[in-house]
């Protein structure tokens, strides 16, 4: 912070008051400024983590399914045919009464 001129530093002395108001403004809008680009550095920093943590996690979960696809193939069950009933009759309609045989 600036020392005040002496000639001017008496308390009753408006322009010395302006000085030291507008002196304060700068400091306060300086600050402002760097918390403001410190909060847009930490916000790219967690858009990059969380862009990252995304990329992961649907590397692993592709990783998941294809495991749980061979180990499903390896022990003798196929993937139900496009428009057949599931395992738990959910897609017994109009035209499917959900009659399913036993497998």
């Amino acid at each position: 912070m600036t020392v005040p001129d002496p000639l001017h530093a008496s308390p009753g002395n408006p322009a010395s008051h302006l000085q030291q108001v507008s002196a304060e403004m700068q400091q306060m809008q300086a600050t402002q400024q760097a918390h403001q680009q410190a909060m847009q550095q930490q916000i790219a920093a967690l858009k990059q983590e969380l862009s990252t943590t995304t990329d992961t996690f649907q590397q692993e979960l592709s990783a998941l399914k294809n495991t749980v696809k061979t180990m499903r193939e390896s022990a003798g069950f196929k993937p139900p045919a496009k428009g057949s009933l599931s395992a738990h009759g959910s897609d017994a309609g109009p035209n499917n009464q959900g009659t399913e045989s036993g497998s």
